[in-house]
C-alpha cells in the first residue's frame, strides 16, 4: 500500500527515487507491525504496554508520511483523487489498529479478529485497485486532452502561417475540378471561390489569366518569401517549448 501510494504522487520520479522516499514510512509500517506482534506474544507485562506504545508511535509515523507526501503534491491536477486514496488507507489501518487494541484487553474472540483482519485485507486490495484504475483513466485522458489542445494549437500556427504569408492554395476533386481557392488566389488571379467552383482548372488558365499571372507572380513570390523567412524564425524559437508542454510531468500515476 505504501509504496503504491507513493509511486501515485511519485510519477516524476524512477523506481529507485520512489523507493528511497519511501524508506521512512516502510521502516515505521516495520515498526509498528513488529511491535504489534511482541505485544501479542511477550509474557510480560510491561514489554506488551511499551511495544504497544511502540506500535502507536510507528503507526502514527506512517500516517504524517503519507499525509506529507501528499500535502507536498497538492498542485497536482489530480490531487484530491490521489488524497482519497491516502484517507482511504488510513481510514481502514485505524480499524485494524482498533481491532487490534481491543482484542489484546480481550474485549473481542480472536476468531473475530482474524475474521476482521481477512475481511478488510481483501477489501484494501480491491478498493484500492478500483481507486488507482480511475486515476489512471482520468490520468490518460488529461493526457488526450493535452495532446488534443497542442494538435489544435499546431493547427492553428500553421492556418496563420499561410494567411500571413499569402501562399497560394487550392484543391482539386479526383475530375480536376476546384473544391478549395484561398484568398491569396483570389488576390492573385481576380476570381472569386464562387467563380471558380467545380471547374476544371485548365478552363481556367487561358491566354488572358495568363498574362495577369505572369505580372503577379514575381511580386507575389517576393513578399511570400519576406513573410515566409519572419515566420519561420519566430516559430523555430517557439517549438521547443511547445513539444515539451506535450506531457505532464507530475499528474499521472
Amino acid at each position: 500500500c505504501v509504496l503504491l501510494t507513493s509511486r501515485a504522487f511519485l510519477v516524476h520520479c524512477n523506481a529507485r527515487q520512489t523507493m528511497v522516499r519511501s524508506i521512512p514510512c516502510l521502516l515505521a509500517c516495520s515498526v509498528y507491525t513488529w511491535s504489534s506482534w511482541l505485544a501479542s506474544v511477550s509474557p510480560s507485562a510491561w514489554v506488551r504496554r511499551l511495544m504497544f506504545l511502540l506500535a502507536t508511535l510507528g503507526f502514527l509515523l506512517a500516517t504524517v508520511d503519507q499525509f506529507v507526501l501528499a500535502f507536498a503534491r497538492r498542485h497536482d491536477k489530480l490531487f484530491r483523487m490521489k488524497a482519497g486514496i491516502v484517507i482511504y488507507q488510513v481510514v481502514m489501518f485505524v480499524g485494524y489498529m482498533l481491532v487490534w487494541t481491543v482484542s489484546r484487553f480481550g474485549l473481542v474472540s480472536s476468531l473475530f479478529e482474524q475474521s476482521y483482519y481477512a475481511y478488510n485485507d481483501a477489501t484494501v486490495k480491491v478498493f484500492q485497485s478500483i481507486f488507482l484504475a480511475i486515476i489512471r483513466h482520468r490520468a490518460d485522458l488529461l493526457i488526450i486532452r493535452r495532446w488534443w489542445m497542442a494538435a489544435t494549437s499546431a493547427n492553428q500556427d500553421l492556418e496563420t502561417l499561410i494567411k500571413n504569408a499569402q501562399l497560394p492554395i487550392l484543391s482539386l476533386d479526383l475530375h480536376g475540378r476546384i473544391t478549395a481557392w484561398n484568398q491569396s488566389l483570389q488576390a492573385l488571379t481576380g476570381f472569386s471561390f464562387e467563380d471558380v467552383h467545380k471547374r476544371e482548372l485548365v478552363a481556367l488558365v487561358s491566354e488572358e489569366s495568363r498574362k495577369v499571372l505572369e505580372k503577379a507572380l514575381p511580386r507575389f513570390a517576393e513578399e511570400a518569401s519576406r513573410r515566409s523567412r519572419s515566420l519561420e524564425a519566430e516559430a523555430q524559437g517557439q517549438a521547443a517549448d511547445g513539444a515539451r508542454a506535450l506531457w505532464p510531468s507530475s499528474n499521472l500515476v
